[in-house]
């Protein structure tokens, strides 16, 4: 299933997820982007901008040079990254094209978790994720009542074939 993302990062409306960062590739800061099976790319070489998700928050770089490694993987070449310690922070984060460079970019391809079970790894199952919070600085589950950081460093494991997120949260948190 592959379409736009139009609720969770409302400031990329225009934009669609088309896979994430795995690694970096040579020396000159290019990375490997590992794309979604669902996605077809066009038009490549009129790419301007490529929108990463560092800490949560939508970054836009400009695009030097985009090529194609297999049939689900692309090389990128950005502006202002050019050796590999620059790109190494780009690694793992989720990577957006607008969707006008999207074949079929009214098909779902915004990764969501809403409707996962979290399971912390001390207070067990804390239910359902119901919605994504992005009002804040800071991206939030909302799990019933609760209020939970979408944070990195809280994230253990996700299993999405059952639909768990397994996190450990700090000490405190519930009480």
């Amino acid at each position: 299933m592959t379409h736009c993302t139009d609720n969770i990062y409302s400031i990329i409306q225009d934009y669609c997820y088309v896979g994430y960062v795995a690694k970096t590739h040579g020396l000159r800061g290019e990375v490997i982007v590992i794309t979604n099976e669902n996605i077809n790319i066009d038009n490549i070489d009129n790419i301007e901008f490529i929108i990463f998700i560092i800490d949560g928050l939508p970054v836009p770089y400009s695009a030097e040079q985009i090529r194609f490694k297999t049939n689900n993987s692309l090389i990128l070449k950005l502006e202002d990254v050019n050796n590999t310690n620059t790109a190494q922070i780009l690694i793992t984060t989720e990577v957006y094209i607008h969707k006008n460079h999207i074949i079929n970019a009214d098909i779902e391809t915004t990764p969501t978790i809403i409707g996962y079970t979290i399971i912390d790894r001390t207070h067990g199952n804390l239910g359902t994720i119901n919605d994504i919070d992005t009002t804040t600085i800071n991206t939030l589950l909302v799990v019933q009542d609760k209020l939970i950081p979408a944070a990195d460093e809280y994230i253990i494991d996700i299993d999405n074939e059952k639909q768990i997120l397994y996190v450990s949260l700090p000490e405190g948190l519930f009480d």
